[in-house]
């Protein structure tokens, strides 16, 4: 969201004031908000979570963050509310706005992926007042689920419409993590899928394992919050004394995005794979079904669970042949100064009962 935040920010018609929650506030996974924090960013609440990842955790955190953000609203008492994709913090904003007859504004709504996400992306659209999704699919999708098309704007996905960190930058995180620019790098990012939780830690075993075999320069970042993340962080740690393995819980959006220009390949199940790699013409491994049904360029390859499979993938994509392909290769979620089409899209809407009021066309 960092990119729409500062068109937001940066907006004389605006003023911008977060509600942060999740890893965010959480030592275990990085203490992130330092980041919002250097940016300058307002910060209106905060909100802690447990670390605790259980599939009964996630929903005891769901329902009460519920009363939690309902309460904070109507300190804050804001004219809109802006979300970002399918995050159950997210839904938790959601729910609380709509009961409170604040319209809301939806980034990335109508990508299809799979598990739960796709369900929790899908309610805060019929929650949600103005949608700006990322493709002409998703655009479409909205419409069909029944939302009126002058409430939707394709106007593309921030993260792949962002700038290419420089060369100087890329170099110096490199050096600061101790790689080697002219051997291969592997970034690996994998999460749990709540619906396969209990499988959580063997399949992570299965994407280290062909990793390990490889033995090329990898960087394995630690997992989103949700039901297994603590399973998969346990099989990292195992490997982590490894000379070729770096494990880094969060890293500055700048600096990830540096890593990603000077990557041979991303793998494992992040959305990032699919969004923003393309942009860079990076190749891919996408691992099991977290991202099923999400649309794809030319840079993604995907396999199962497999250590042999995962393995046998990371070398088809590494090689020169196959990169070569990725050279001429369009991103589909790329749009055109997204954060500032959304902001002005924000600032030259009606926040009026016709906003608010939602017919459905089926």
């Amino acid at each position: 969201m960092r990119a729409t935040l500062q068109a937001i920010h940066n907006h004389p018609k605006f003023r911008l004031v977060l509600i942060v929650t999740g890893t965010h506030l959480s030592r275990k996974f990085g203490n992130t908000i330092h980041l919002i924090l250097k940016d300058g960013f307002p910060i209106g609440a905060r909100i802690r979570i447990p670390d605790r990842t259980s599939p009964r955790d996630v929903a005891r955190n769901l329902g009460k963050l519920v009363g939690k953000i309902a309460a904070i609203l109507q300190r804050i008492d804001p004219d809109l509310v802006l979300l970002e994709g399918d995050r159950y913090e997210t839904l938790a904003c959601a729910i609380a706005a709509a009961y409170m007859n604040v319209p809301i504004a939806h980034v990335s709504g109508g990508d299809v992926s799979g598990s739960i996400d796709d369900a929790a992306r899908h309610a805060i659209t019929k929650f949600a007042n103005l949608h700006f999704p990322g493709t002409r699919r998703s655009a479409e999708r909205i419409k069909k689920m029944g939302e009126e098309p002058w409430r939707v704007a394709m106007v593309g996905t921030v993260g792949a419409d962002e700038r290419v960190p420089s060369a100087s930058l890329a170099r110096r995180v490199a050096a600061e993590l101790g790689l080697r620019v002219n051997r291969p790098i592997i970034l690996v990012s994998q999460h749990p899928v709540p619906a396969e939780e209990k499988q959580a830690r063997a399949q992570m075993e299965c994407t280290m394992r062909a990793l390990i075999q490889l033995k090329h320069q990898t960087l394995v970042f630690y997992p989103n919050q949700d039901a297994g993340a603590d399973d998969i962080i346990s099989v990292i740690n195992r490997y982590r004394h490894l000379p070729f393995i770096h494990v880094i819980k969060s890293l500055p959006r700048e600096e990830f995005l540096a890593l990603m220009r000077i990557a041979t390949v991303m793998v494992g199940n992040s959305s990032a794979g699919i969004v923003e790699a393309p942009s860079f013409k990076l190749s891919a491994v996408n691992i099991g079904t977290r991202q099923q049904g999400r649309e794809r360029a030319a840079n993604v390859v995907d396999v199962a669970y497999n250590t042999a499979a995962i393995k046998r993938a990371i070398r088809i994509v590494m090689n020169p042949a196959f990169r070569r392909k990725l050279s001429h290769m369009s991103n589909p979620y790329r749009g055109r100064k997204t954060p500032q089409r959304i902001a002005h899209i924000l600032a030259t809407t009606s926040l009026d009962m016709r906003l608010l009021h939602k017919r459905f066309t089926y």
